[in-house]
């Protein structure tokens, strides 16, 4: 018969034998069912889905709607109550075997798989990802060593839990489904960075703009951030660079069966749409000088209208070096006008030049201007 089938038969009882399923969730059929079924199953979201756990039936998950079934060969563990034959998995989530416990109880009239289970769970335990029935395994355990030991002629196993474990959860706290893998941690790390990274490399633009809006000195920013630019850009680049290859190439370091190797397609829809985003807006601050220009709407602060005075024949002119972008020329012209003697003050940042008024009264020093100008980070050339 075929992985998964059309049966047409109602609610809660297998389609097959009939006997009472149990709820499971969606998270479990996505872990274990062979990824052509999954493909060929199409949304397995909708339906609430049941566990057959009747031993002899190959019946394993169907859902309530009475529509779809999928047997023993949908999935990629074998289903340890389901068989007959060697290795029959018991506990997925520390290895144990039926043939284990057997084994155990016959040379040594006991067995500490139990034990070791309740021990190990403690940390971690993924029940829901790794075991066929979704839940705690537990119960089922019990109800082995209680067999076995009857085989044995033992009198079973009083001192530990019952069936009844098996409907508990008895796993610590572990990563829940729609928690971020670590390579998604890492991927939106790098993205992070990466605009950081970005905006840093144009910061010899934006921020003298930022501080000057707010009254603040901006003298030695451009230029310290102009140093330091080519640096961020690398960093940029090479952070969003791990940040496409942790979305699209990078595979989840998880632990077996563990939450995050089941991937939540809507969540990566997302990372990767973000990644994108922060791609543009890395594109964006990286080229931030480029078309600062044409955002401020003119060609280097106030030397626009600087043509009505700038033909004063006491006028002082200074070439300029180190400028990168028209803040640059804006932070400078707003650190000349505050030099003692200066009327007023205009940078054209494409020539390169600043053009100074001296007062009527007493006129900058040229020292006084050249101090000026080194102090906001630039140097006054030949």
């Amino acid at each position: 018969m075929n992985d998964s089938s059309k049966v047409g038969k109602p609610a809660t009882g297998c389609p097959r034998c009939g006997n009472e399923g149990k709820p499971v969730k969606t998270v479990t059929l996505r872990s274990l069912l062979r990824r052509e079924i999954l493909d060929a199953a199409g949304n397995i979201e909708e339906p609430a889905w049941r566990f057959c756990p009747t031993p002899t039936c190959p019946a394993v998950y169907f859902d309530e709607t009475g529509s779809t079934l999928f047997d023993k060969q949908a999935l990629k563990v074998r289903v340890g109550i389901k068989e007959t034959a060697a290795p029959r998995p018991v506990c997925y989530c520390f290895h144990h075997t039926v043939e284990e416990i057997e084994d155990d109880i016959a040379r040594t009239g006991q067995t500490g798989v139990l034990d070791d289970i309740k021990t190990r769970m403690q940390e971690a335990c993924w029940c829901e990802t790794t075991s066929p029935m979704g839940s705690c395994c537990l119960g089922t355990v019990t109800r082995f060593i209680k067999a076995a030991q009857a085989r044995a002629g033992d009198v079973p196993l009083a001192s530990h839990p019952g069936d009844e474990e098996e409907e508990r959860d008895c796993c610590a706290p572990v990563a829940s489904q729609s928690e971020p893998a670590p390579s998604q941690y890492r991927g939106a790390l790098a993205t992070g960075g990466a605009v950081i990274s970005a905006m840093l490399s144009s910061a010899c633009c934006w921020l003298p703009l930022l501080l000057i809006a707010f009254g603040a000195s901006a003298a030695g920013v451009a230029g310290f951030f102009e140093a330091w630019r080519p640096w961020f850009l690398a960093g940029a680049v090479l952070l969003l660079g791990a940040g496409f290859y942790f979305a699209y190439f990078r595979k989840a370091d998880c632990a077996p069966g563990s939450a995050c190797a089941v991937p939540n397609p809507r969540l990566r829809r997302f990372n990767r749409a973000m990644l994108w985003v922060a791609a543009v807006f890395v594109a964006a601050f990286a080229l931030f000088p480029n078309y600062l220009g044409a955002l401020l709407g003119n060609d280097g602060g106030d030397s626009a209208n600087a043509a009505t005075w700038t033909s004063a024949p006491n006028v002082i002119s200074l070439p300029v070096e180190g400028m990168t972008c028209e803040a640059c020329a804006i932070s400078l012209e707003k650190h000349l006008a505050e030099v003692p003697g200066v009327a007023r003050a205009s940078v054209d940042y494409p020539d390169g030049r600043a053009v100074v008024l001296p007062s009527k009264e007493t006129g900058p020093t040229s020292g006084a201007l050249r101090e000026a100008v080194e102090q906001s980070g630039y140097r006054v050339g030949k």
